[in-house]
């Protein structure tokens, strides 16, 4: 937009309807952006390191200049809204979410040991077991005459005292499943603490969006017509100027907004534990024979597969 705010005053001075001072401030303006523009260019540079070092992807060895990242990201920044119930997210988040679970399991476990050292201190145990056996007669001198037939035999143990090993035992798993249950608790806050606070971002990023929605359409119009009575004379540079800067704000606080919205959604579907949201992935050409393979795409608007490149 710069760029061709200082095209239009270079023609314009040329054919001698503006003056000097409208190029350089044009100039000037162009200037005064670029260093947002270098930031940002930078900033995708490290996201694209960031995105490929998270899917486990080297950048081309054969290339070591070559900046371009292994993945291509594709698709428009969406914003897809949907309705999210609050009671419902929480009841997902409590009975999916694995790290709760596995909280849960481990006061099952604490649970099933005490069980097993009450039974192993407090009930006798009692050993049975049975056979057939063949015993010479004891009333009788031949080795020929024998006794067979079953046999059984029961024995029982009783633990009356062991120096308080038992008793101290209980009490070392009793703590522990205290411990289990404060465990459980506090995971179950944070749990729930996590999905009320990114309903409250999504919330928020909604609002932005809308509102910015809005902005942009009024900062576009604004724009025409600052530029149209500059055209015909009755505005100033100026005023084109700041309508611009309005413009690319609005549009700016528009993506944060855009962005805001799928984190939060994002950070809902981890913090439930449940798929969120439609999701309508862009379609993705197939590569053809004739021509190199081409990046891996990962799409912005919904998860797809992303594969390693082949090798050579």
């Amino acid at each position: 937009m710069r760029e061709q705010q200082l095209s239009l005053q270079q023609k314009k001075f040329k054919a001698g309807t503006v003056t000097k001072f409208n190029v350089l401030t044009a100039d000037v303006e162009l200037a005064n952006t670029m260093p947002q523009l270098i930031r940002a260019r930078n900033n995708k540079r490290v996201a694209e390191v960031q995105l490929a070092r998270i899917l486990a992807m080297d950048y081309p060895i054969e290339q070591p200049d070559d900046w371009m990242p292994p993945v291509e990201v594709v698709g428009d920044l969406p914003y897809q809204p949907i309705s999210v119930n609050l009671d419902t997210s929480l009841i997902n988040a409590v009975n999916n979410r694995p790290d709760l679970r596995a909280t849960k399991d481990e006061l099952r476990v604490q649970q099933e040991l005490i069980k097993a050292a009450k039974a192993d201190a407090f009930i006798p145990k009692i050993v049975g077991s049975g056979g057939y056996d063949v015993i010479q007669n004891p009333s009788s001198s031949s080795f020929t005459q024998s006794l067979d037939g079953p046999v059984a035999n029961i024995t029982g143990t009783w633990t009356l005292f062991d120096g308080m090993q038992t008793t101290g035992r209980l009490e070392q798993l009793k703590a522990q499943y205290a411990a289990a249950e404060v465990a459980v608790e506090e995971k179950r806050r944070l749990v729930e603490s996590e999905v009320r606070d990114a309903v409250v971002k999504m919330e928020e990023a909604q609002e932005l969006v809308i509102s910015q929605q809005k902005n942009v359409e009024q900062a576009r119009e604004s724009l025409r017509l600052a530029e149209a009575r500059f055209n015909v004379g009755a505005g100033i540079q100026l005023d084109i100027i700041n309508a611009q800067s309005n413009l690319t704000q609005a549009r700016y606080n528009e993506l944060q907004g855009r962005y805001d919205y799928n984190v939060a959604l994002a950070l809902l579907e981890r913090a439930t534990a449940s798929p969120l949201g439609p999701k309508d992935p862009p379609s993705v050409p197939k590569p053809s024979a004739s021509l190199p393979a081409p990046k891996t795409p990962v799409s912005m608007q919904a998860s797809t597969g992303v594969r390693p490149l082949p090798g050579p």
